[in-house]
């Protein structure tokens, strides 16, 4: 049985209720974590390890249901986030290092349970919970 100050230790470095999803973006310096809920929480990791080391930056705040899927694109920089609201969104970065949302509309009569984007980045696909696969564009 674990002691008090395990226990302890081990709540304090959570993100409760818990991880819903995650993606790093290109280089490494940030990490989009989305915890069960309608929020993605933006982290500067200061390329440390250590979560106490990393530092929110932004939290996102567009989808209006759980959000089940992230993904940051290699080469465009551009945060593909589903959420069970059958929404999806390309997050972009304003002149301020901001990100600003781009909504994009998907046919799915339930919830977006995956999204991935495509080596280019001007595609995506997302999966729905009525076992179709959508294929989307995006362009700046």
């Amino acid at each position: 049985m674990a002691s008090k100050k395990a226990k302890a230790a081990a709540i304090q470095n959570r993100i409760l209720p818990g991880i819903q999803s995650f993606a790093w973006s290109p280089d490494r310096s940030m990490v989009a974590v989305c915890p069960h809920s309608a929020e993605i929480l933006i982290f500067a990791t200061n390329m440390k390890p250590d979560i106490k080391d990393w530092r929110l930056t932004e939290v996102l705040k567009e989808h209006y249901s759980n959000v089940n899927s992230l993904e940051w694109h290699p080469t465009t920089n551009q945060l593909l986030s589903s959420s069970t609201d059958r929404g999806v969104i390309v997050w972009g970065l304003n002149a301020e290092g901001k990100h600003i949302p781009a909504l994009c509309a998907v046919k799915e009569l339930k919830s977006n349970l995956f999204a991935s984007w495509n080596h280019r980045g001007d595609k995506f696909c997302v999966g729905g919970s009525s076992g179709h696969v959508f294929i989307g564009t995006f362009n700046d």
